[in-house]
């Protein structure tokens, strides 16, 4: 993208896929500091995919009192059925990172072409925090996507509430529809 952007942060980028004659991948990206809790989803294309050229944002955050408010990122990326989909996490506000921290969910964007516009999926977000005591009760994010045995197959990182991030597990959810259930 042509190199550092003084008050920008890019950050968490989804892989790269290919459609028609141009690469595309999409980030989080913040004006408001290093962190993605505060970012927003946007997408860049390439011909090459060598040079980057920053189109637009994809996905914002929610409106106020969303349970997606104060920040949307790690995006990843799912195209099936014809469709685009942003696997995304997300937290709200207020957010903090103290005991007990703001939970995180991960939600869906839907698109019919991989330059929008996307559509929040309505029954966001698809995937919350565990229960008191659970092994994901304090966090669940950075998904990663894959199609499987005609299935959709959801890797997803949890942490208990209480714990290190280097006590953070893997945990996998598969549907029959990329949205689930």
């Amino acid at each position: 993208l042509g190199g550092c952007e003084e008050g920008v942060a890019r950050r968490d980028p989804s892989p790269v896929i290919r459609v028609d004659s141009l690469y595309y991948v999409w980030y989080s990206r913040s004006t408001e500091g290093p962190s993605g809790y505060y970012a927003d989803i946007w997408y860049a294309a390439s011909p090459d995919g060598a040079v980057w050229t920053e189109q637009s944002k994809a996905v914002g955050k929610g409106g106020e009192g969303a349970w997606d408010d104060n920040g949307v990122f790690t995006p990843t990326k799912l195209v099936a059925e014809g469709r685009y989909y942003i696997f995304y996490s997300a937290v709200p506000k207020p957010f903090s990172q103290e005991e007990p921290p703001t939970p995180t969910a991960i939600g869906i964007a839907v698109s019919d072409s991989p330059h929008g516009p996307w559509s929040k999926f309505g029954d966001n977000p698809v995937l919350e925090t565990g229960g008191a005591g659970e092994w994901d009760s304090g966090r669940v994010d950075d998904s990663c996507l894959i199609a499987r045995g005609g299935k959709y197959w959801l890797y997803y990182k949890g942490r208990q509430l209480g714990l290190s991030p280097g006590e953070t597990k893997m945990g996998l959810s598969i549907a029959q529809n990329p949205t689930g259930p």
